[in-house]
């Protein structure tokens, strides 16, 4: 039987599995659903981006107090309105 995962999932566990923190079941789940959802494909893509400019250039792009937070609260009400 093949277990499929949605796009709410997907985003919900999108920074995880960026950051290798999933198991490798989670893993595969997740990377059938990015072959063959844009959608998601374009969210991964921005909180990939993202993760790389926050984590990267902090010496470069100083960012402010709370910015974390805003982002997941955007990312959060986005994925609810949009999925």
């Amino acid at each position: 039987m093949r277990i499929l995962i949605g796009c709410e999932q997907v985003i919900r566990e999108l920074s995880s599995y960026l950051e290798r923190e999933l198991s490798p079941e989670w893993r595969v789940l997740i990377e059938e659903h990015l072959r063959s959802c844009r959608k998601c494909v374009a969210v991964y893509d921005g909180v990939r981006n993202l993760l790389l400019l926050v984590t990267e250039n902090t010496e470069i792009i100083p960012l402010p107090c709370g910015f974390g937070e805003r982002i997941y609260r955007l990312l959060h009400r986005s994925s609810k309105a949009n999925w």
